[in-house]
C-alpha cells in the first residue's frame, strides 16, 4: 500500500509539474499543405488573456514565406486582425500576422488560420515562427513590449500527450493493481 501511495504521489507530481509549465503564453500550430507550395497554419493561443490594446505578432521570414493572406474570418469580434506583407520592400520588418485585442480578457484559444506560400527547399515543411506580444501605446500604432518582461517565444507544433506523465500514471496504476492482487492472495 505504501508503494502505491508513493507511486501515485510521483505520478501526481509529474502531471502537476507539466501543468505548471503551461502558465506562460503558448502558441500551438498545425501546418497543412493545401496544394503545391500553398500551406496553411492553424493556431491557438492558450493560457493567456490579452488586455485591451495588446497585440500579438507572429513573424514570417520573407526568405521562407510569401503571399500571406488575411485570415478569414477574424477569430472573434474582440480582435482587429490583419497581415503585414512579407514582400514589402519599403519595410525592414518581417511579414507578420497581427491580432490586436479590442477588449480586456480577450482570448485566442479558438483556432485561427493563416494561408501562405512556402518558399523553403523541396522536401522541407514550414515550422515554428517567433512571436511577440506588444502593448499598443497610441492611435498611431506605436508599440512597446509588455513589461516587465517581453512576452515572446516560438510557436510550437500541437503536442503529443506527455510521455513522462502517461508513463508515471501507468506505473501508479500497475502498482495499485499489484497491491490489490497481493491483498487478495493473503
Amino acid at each position: 500500500m505504501k508503494r502505491t501511495l508513493i507511486a501515485a504521489c510521483v505520478a501526481f507530481g509529474i502531471v502537476a509539474f507539466n501543468a505548471s509549465e503551461a502558465q506562460a503564453i503558448a502558441i500551438q500550430y498545425d501546418a497543412t499543405n493545401i496544394a503545391g507550395d500553398v500551406w496553411q497554419y492553424s493556431y491557438s493561443v492558450t493560457d493567456f488573456a490579452f488586455e485591451a490594446n495588446q497585440a500579438l505578432f507572429i513573424d514570417f521570414d520573407s526568405d521562407l514565406y510569401s503571399d500571406l493572406q488575411d485570415p478569414q474570418p477574424s477569430p472573434s469580434a474582440d480582435w482587429d486582425v490583419f497581415i503585414l506583407p512579407t514582400n514589402d520592400p519599403a519595410s525592414d520588418i518581417p511579414g507578420s500576422f497581427v491580432a490586436r485585442s479590442l477588449v480586456d480578457a480577450a482570448s485566442l484559444a479558438k483556432p485561427f488560420t493563416v494561408t501562405f506560400t512556402w518558399l523553403g527547399a523541396d522536401g522541407t515543411t514550414p515550422g515554428s515562427q517567433p512571436f511577440t506580444v506588444y502593448q499598443v501605446l497610441d492611435d498611431e500604432g506605436n508599440l512597446a513590449p509588455i513589461e516587465p518582461i517581453p512576452v515572446q517565444g516560438q510557436t510550437s507544433p500541437v503536442p503529443e500527450p506527455a510521455t513522462l506523465g502517461l508513463t508515471a500514471i501507468g506505473i501508479a496504476l500497475a502498482s495499485g493493481r499489484r497491491a490489490l492482487r497481493l491483498r487478495r492472495n493473503r
